[in-house]
Formats: structure tokens, C-alpha cells, sequence
């Protein structure tokens, strides 16, 4: 079962690519996890920014490159 393009090409779902990726490589995954687990500690279904910084040096992250431009940002 396949989808019609605009072009009238017939394509199957799983040819079709999302905008958006769904993987989430393990990294990302420890920091989600983190996360869920200080909100559950804390009773606060929104940490602020202060405590997301906190929560990510508590997993070891430091700052050890100088700052670049956000738009220079990819993901990888």
C-alpha cells in the first residue's frame, strides 16, 4: 500500500522520510531519563533552566570548548 506523490509517483511509507528524526541516540536518552527522574524527585512537572543546567553537570557535562554560534548547531 503506497501513497501518490504530486508527481503521481506511487511510494511506499517506508520510502517516505519525516522531517523530524524519532532516533534518539543513548546520550540524549541519559539526559531524557535524568530529567524524568529530577521531575519525579522534585514533584515539579517543569524544572527552569537553572535546574536543567544542574541536572546536566550532575550527568558530568562540563564546559570545556569556547562558545560558538547557535546557528552553526547541527544536529548529528
Amino acid at each position: 500500500m503506497g501513497t501518490k506523490t504530486a508527481g503521481g509517483k506511487s511510494t511506499k511509507p517506508s520510502e517516505r522520510k519525516s522531517r523530524f528524526s524519532t532516533a534518539v541516540d543513548e546520550e540524549a536518552l541519559e539526559f531524557i531519563k535524568a530529567i524524568e527522574e529530577y521531575k519525579a524527585l522534585k514533584e515539579r512537572p517543569f524544572p527552569s533552566w537553572t535546574e536543567v543546567i544542574q541536572v546536566i553537570k550532575a550527568l558530568g557535562y562540563r564546559k570545556v570548548a569556547e562558545s560558538r554560534p547557535i546557528a552553526d548547531v547541527t544536529p548529528e
